[in-house]
């Protein structure tokens, strides 16, 4: 190995979730939470219950019944203050995961609900409420990212289960 690629393998990049590196590639420094902390055991429920069809048992999930989601959103609690004290940044991408899948999927059900009547994609709500949006902001702005859904964090690196 040439000196030169011997010091690019020797060259680190971390925020202390992801740690690039020739060790870890491109994943995380261990393992994404594959749960909530038990404080946030609304949330949690909430995204266990969202999708369209529940895998254990099969049965339809909330996006399955038009609008159910709002009622979902509704019930949750505003995470605003306990996730500005979050620290841990384990605790704070799967918080960000959680939150912008269930962005995501508020914003988008309208939409799919119309493509399930006539293969026509319909609008989408075009605005969040605070209880999901202020949380979604703060766990943001520690990570250092915008507010989507996006590959590194959400649905794809930072979520898997091995």
């Amino acid at each position: 190995m040439s000196s030169q690629v011997a010091a690019y393998h020797e060259k680190t990049f971390s925020d202390g979730f992801f740690h690039v590196n020739g060790e870890h590639g491109f994943l995380p420094v261990k393992d994404p939470m594959s749960r909530l902390p038990e404080r946030y055991s609304a949330l949690q429920t909430v995204m266990e219950e969202m999708p369209t069809n529940k895998v254990y048992p099969s049965v339809p999930g909330t996006l399955a019944t038009p609008n159910a989601i709002e009622k979902s959103v509704a019930d949750l609690p505003d995470y605003t203050e306990l996730t500005k004290q979050e620290t841990d940044v384990f605790v704070i991408q799967a918080l960000y995961r959680a939150f912008t899948f269930l962005a995501s999927a508020y914003t988008l059900e309208l939409s799919y609900q119309q493509f399930v009547i006539d293969g026509n994609y319909g609008k989408a709500r075009t605005s969040l409420p605070p209880n999901v949006a202020r949380p979604l902001v703060v766990v943001s702005e520690k990570l250092d990212v915008y507010p989507f859904l996006d590959y590194h964090y959400s649905y794809s690196l930072g979520n898997y289960v091995k």
